[in-house]
């Protein structure tokens, strides 16, 4: 089966996924389109949370973004966090992250990851994708005492329960610094991603979510921003190889599929959460 869908790949990128996994109704580009949540900065209907998530709220990022700055940092927020879990894409990252950090002028940015399979020789030589991420940052005008980094995932879901932690760790120091209350406002998370990850990102983060009562109590606003990477983008990163490209937009597919199948191990978010209302016919 591998080798037949890579002799498509070379064949033909743009019908792969078509006909290895039988979808009748989706060409590459509307499973391009599927995977980055249609490249908006906003949610899609189809992945808003169930009865056993309830207290997940998801707004228009349209509505966040036209607030002004002075409204932004109103106590209606706690605290704003700006998440950014590590992969060989990092450096596409870079830009929506100064560019929300310069607007969210009291924002703090969370980094993560350690050294998986695929890190790069960067993060490889600074002994995390976290420590590249924070370089990279850094280096494009970012304050260091704005970034907090954790090098110890592996996997995004490490690095999402990590986001989750550090939230309900800065709201317990919060109490104890005022005699044991908070503010009582939520916490804000934008969760910046490559283009193609925002789908299976966004499923495990629902269902780390959904399972974690103390988070719902805290977070009180999402907003997932997808990199504008496209297609051509995705090729480029990849030394201009369509087979290598599609290959990479096909194995998300199949991630979704299997990961939300309870069945199989690892099982890490449900198949409503991964594929919502539009569900190709695996």
């Amino acid at each position: 089966f591998s080798l037949f869908v890579s002799y498509l790949i070379r064949q033909r990128p743009y019908r792969t996924s078509r006909i290895a996994l039988g979808m009748e109704a989706m060409e590459m580009d509307d499973i391009w389109n599927f995977l980055s949540l249609d490249g908006k900065k906003d949610h899609s209907e189809s992945l808003s949370p169930k009865n056993d998530c309830k207290a997940y709220f998801l707004q228009n990022s349209r509505d966040f973004a036209d607030r002004s700055t002075t409204q932004r940092s109103a106590p209606q927020y706690s605290e704003t966090i700006i998440f950014v879990s590590g992969n060989w894409y990092d450096a596409n990252k870079v830009s929506e992250v100064i560019r929300l950090s310069a607007v969210l002028p009291h924002s703090n940015v969370l980094v993560t990851g350690g050294l998986g399979r695929l890190s790069d020789a960067r993060s490889v030589a600074l002994g995390s994708e976290a420590a590249h991420m924070r370089a990279l940052l850094v280096g494009a005008g970012l304050q260091a005492s704005r970034i907090s980094t954790l090098s110890s995932g592996r996997v995004t879901t490490d690095n999402l329960k990590y986001l989750l932690a550090f939230v309900k760790e800065r709201r317990n120091r919060e109490e104890k610094s005022h005699g044991g209350s908070s503010s009582g406002c939520g916490v804000a998370v934008i969760v910046v991603e490559e283009s193609y990850l925002c789908r299976r990102v966004l499923a495990s983060l629902l269902h780390l979510f959904a399972l974690d009562s103390e988070a719902q109590d805290l977070i009180s606003f999402l907003w997932l921003v997808p990199t504008p990477t496209d297609w051509e983008g995705l090729m480029q990163a990849h030394s201009g190889s369509a087979s290598v490209a599609g290959w990479l937009v096909l194995g998300e597919l199949m991630r979704l599929r299997d990961y939300s199948d309870p069945r199989q191990e690892p099982f890490l978010f449900h198949r409503w959460s991964a594929l919502g209302s539009r569900r190709p016919n695996f």
